[in-house]
């Protein structure tokens, strides 16, 4: 459990908080122009790697950009190895390095470059055109690397470390200062490809900004819930690097809310909630706290109307987590003693959960809006400023419990658990009311038309039904009964 340093306390509670900025989410356009269609591409297809790297990430054994203490937890008995790189730069790959295990630690092993020829010393000289070639030379053959050091056993990519030759690219989605999003197909295991969005990022990546992706992609690793964006994998083997997500039809929360505003019931946004709370108490069960939660931060499908919490570049799996406040934070959102103590917890979600609340019932309005400056809602919210909760069409206990998300106690919050218990009955009265519409209008579509001699559907149902009564009666005058065709088997046998 990360805890703040009480000697670092009072520093920290007079440096000021940084504001983090509204970030829009990446959303599907409902129709795309000509200009937004790109060419069907294979991503390993569109970047030219060094001959002397070829190959090298089809190797189960390189693992790309994967972050070395990621690599030295993989390496568990002796013998066990990995490569990674610390840069995969379209304009150049450099330090590729060997990570194994030996007499219980795991040493780094940098892999020297001679010109165009690679080797691991000079001792016995041996040096070969590319990597791949290098790191099978010595395990084929277990040779040592040096001294007793060898490469026994390759420790494979896990199933979301994907190939980028297995990634497809179809359509931009949206662009931002870091990344692109396209939509893309994934061919997988399945034999029909799946469909996904792919975060491509640009340019190279800076160590510090590596540990930040590689930090959410080991919480999004753990997901598995309908109310979860998941994740599907990463490719990190050559450039560029990539983020493979599920794709949501219909994209951000906030977006949604603001074209549909007048078409959105009350019930339908008691359901948005009880998905969102759904979804933030499982994140909540794996002892994760989100940070971020806001309509920003949340996709809403289309299809299946359904909430996905996503956006976990700020989460933590700690009970406390203390602040940085030299980093942005969404102060709109914000619960009132991480603006005091610097401290977050899952009562600070709580917080939040009830300012989206309140965002999906104003159609993603800015919290405080009356208020310009952010520093002047730090201070009010911390002096018990909060905002009005009480929209028509809603029951009075979701109303109740919302307001209680706002409580100056944080221990006198309720936990996401207990949102989603008062939630729940609301929006499964409305699934099943909507299963009953749904059967209605079934039934109504199947209804004989009515009554109309000169309909054409009614006269070829009129004929057919005489056809079949006209069937019956003649069968029913040149059929013997049962008594009459046994006489006249009988008449038959005697003659």
């Amino acid at each position: 459990m990360r805890r703040s340093n009480p000697k670092t306390s009072a520093t920290r509670r007079s440096a000021p908080l940084k504001i983090l900025n509204d970030r829009e989410k990446f959303a599907i356009p409902p129709s795309s122009s000509p200009s937004d269609q790109l060419q069907s591409s294979n991503v390993a297809d569109s970047i030219e790697i060094p001959e002397y790297m070829t190959g090298l990430d089809e190797e189960d054994f390189f693992h790309g950009l994967l972050i070395k203490d990621d690599g030295m937890r993989m390496c568990k008995h002796e013998g066990d190895f990995v490569v990674l790189t610390t840069e995969i730069s379209p304009s150049s790959y450099k330090s590729v390095y060997v990570l194994v295990k030996h007499k219980d630690e795991v040493t780094e092993v940098n892999i020297k470059q001679d010109g165009t020829k690679f080797c691991f010393n000079d001792v016995d000289g041996t040096q070969f055109d590319t990597i791949a070639m290098l790191i099978k030379h010595y395990h084929k053959r277990n040779l040592p690397i040096f001294d007793d050091y060898y490469l026994k056993k390759p420790i494979p990519k896990a199933d979301w470390e994907l190939l980028h030759r297995k990634i497809e690219l179809k359509q931009k989605l949206g662009e931002g200062a870091q990344a692109q999003v396209q939509r893309g197909l994934f061919h997988g295991a399945s034999k029909t490809p799946i469909e996904v969005a792919v975060k491509i990022h640009k340019g190279d990546l800076t160590p510090d900004k590596l540990i930040e992706i590689m930090h959410e992609v080991r919480i999004m690793l753990q997901f598995d819930h309908e109310n979860v964006v998941k994740l599907v994998g990463i490719a990190s083997c050559r450039a560029p690097f990539l983020i493979v997500l599920e794709m949501v039809h219909g994209g951000g929360l906030n977006r949604y809310l603001k074209i549909k505003r007048n078409e959105v019931t009350a019930m339908q946004r008691i359901c948005m909630c009880t998905d969102a709370a759904n979804g933030l108490s499982y994140i909540h069960s794996l002892g994760i706290i989100h940070r971020d939660v806001a309509s920003r931060n949340c996709l809403y499908s289309q299809s299946k109307q359904r909430v996905l919490i996503s956006d976990f570049g700020l989460s933590q799996q700690e009970e406390v987590y203390a602040v940085d406040p030299s980093k942005p934070l969404p102060i709109r959102w914000l619960a009132p003693e991480v603006m005091t103590t610097y401290q977050c917890t899952k009562m600070t979600d709580v917080w939040s959960y009830g300012v989206l609340c309140w965002e999906i019932f104003t159609n993603c309005k800015d919290p405080y809006s009356h208020i310009p400056r952010q520093t002047d809602v730090m201070e009010k919210v911390v002096a018990g400023l909060r905002l009005e909760f009480a929209p028509e069409n809603v029951p009075q206990p979701m109303i109740e419990i919302v307001q209680r998300c706002w409580d100056a106690t944080p221990a006198n919050r309720p936990p996401m658990a207990e949102i989603v218990g008062v939630m729940l009955p609301f929006c499964e009265r409305e699934f099943k009311a909507g299963k009953k519409r749904q059967k209605s209008r079934e039934g109504n579509s199947r209804r004989p038309i009515a009554a109309d001699p000169t309909h054409e559907s009614n006269r070829s149902i009129q004929e057919k039904v005489l056809k079949r009564r006209s069937k019956r009666d003649h069968k029913a005058t040149d059929t013997p009964t049962l008594t009459g065709r046994r006489k006249a088997k009988k008449n038959f046998t005697m003659q």
